[in-house]
């Protein structure tokens, strides 16, 4: 790791070196910056990058290279995103930039900052590394877990990106024990990686005292569909509205015909909690859940159309939003439903 840094502050150097003898220069306007990027000239926009340049202009060739992609840019930008000159809000475009190429090759830049900023340049190369996926990251995201700054939280947020086994142990332990964000961050990022060894924490963190935490949480259980967390999930459904639609989608992810009941009487819930409920009756594919859904097809406007593609998922038909078609074909086909599956004939 030590070589790596050093090869990233010996290309800060180099640009440092470049920028003294470009310094003298007379700074390019935006007109002929963006006559550059409409010809989508790389080596001249990545010139934009040196230091005699506006900041405006500087900035502006930044997001350009981002859009353009031009692999030519990588090594340029990770030389502007460590070199120290530059001020910090340069240096947090160029960790973004690298982080929409999802560059390899910016990886070590981005270590070296993670490692050497302690502020919210640390977090946006923590970000970026969470983007690129790459698993020398894991360790040096580790590291940085327990801060309590926007660093821990996009630390956890990356290692979730990555999906590295390595990185559950550490997790959990945030989980447990870290500031109010980075728990959450840390509940989403073990449902990313969807190891069984979380599922018991992530249960009890239904019931942390932090809304933030306890949202996370469920959305994490939904995504790693272990049915032990169906009977947690059906109870926060009924006794926490703070997290009620949260766990509405995660019943639907698990397909848990336990939660059809108690997901069929939030339909006539505010309407956020109504559509997860109507969408998770879908993805249940549960015949009690039909006549209900056919009535919300009469209800809020915010939910006919998700109360129409879910009748359509459990039935196979399409009537759209149309309540009567529903109720008529409905009529003539129910007993097919409640059949047992070996006698039915659909």
């Amino acid at each position: 790791m030590k070589s790596r840094v050093t090869k990233a502050k010996l290309a800060a150097s180099i640009l440092g070196c470049l920028l003294i003898l470009g310094c003298a220069a007379k700074p390019t306007t935006m007109k002929n910056a963006k006559k550059y990027v409409a010809k989508q000239d790389i080596e001249k926009i990545i010139s934009l990058l040196y230091q005699y340049q506006t900041p405006e202009v500087r900035e502006y060739a930044i997001e350009s290279l981002a859009k353009i992609k031009d692999k030519r840019a990588v090594k340029p930008l990770s030389s502007a995103l460590v070199y120290r000159a530059y001020p910090i809000a340069t240096r947090k475009k160029a960790a973004w930039a690298l982080g929409e190429f999802g560059d390899a090759r910016a990886v070590e830049a981005l270590i070296t900052v993670l490692k050497e900023e302690r502020d919210t340049l640390g977090g946006d190369a923590a970000w970026a590394l969470g983007k690129i996926k790459d698993a020398r990251a894991v360790e040096p995201l580790v590291a940085v877990l327990k801060d309590s700054t926007s660093i821990g939280w996009s630390a956890a947020w990356a290692l979730g990106e990555i999906g590295d086994a390595r990185a559950v142990e550490p997790l959990i332990t945030a989980l447990e024990e870290g500031k109010e964000i980075v728990r959450g961050d840390a509940a989403r990022a073990l449902g990313e990686i969807g190891d069984t060894r979380a599922v018991e924490l992530l249960i009890a963190a239904l019931r942390d005292e932090s809304k933030y935490v306890r949202k996370r949480a469920a959305i994490a259980l939904g995504e790693m569909k272990d049915p032990r967390a169906v009977e947690p999930l059906i109870a926060a459904l009924r006794n926490d509205p703070s997290i009620a639609w949260n766990a509405a989608w995660a019943l639907g992810e698990l397909k848990a015909h336990s939660a059809v009941k108690f997901l069929v009487g939030a339909l006539d819930d505010d309407p956020s909690l109504a559509w997860c409920s109507a969408r998770s009756l879908g993805k249940i594919k549960d015949a009690r859940a039909v006549e209900p859904l056919i009535d919300a097809l009469k209800g809020d406007p915010s939910i006919v159309w998700c109360a129409g593609k879910s009748l359509g998922e459990i039935t196979g038909e399409d009537f759209g939003e149309d309540p009567k078609k529903w109720k008529r074909w409905w009529r003539r086909n129910k007993e097919e439903f409640f059949k047992p599956k070996k006698s039915r004939t659909r």
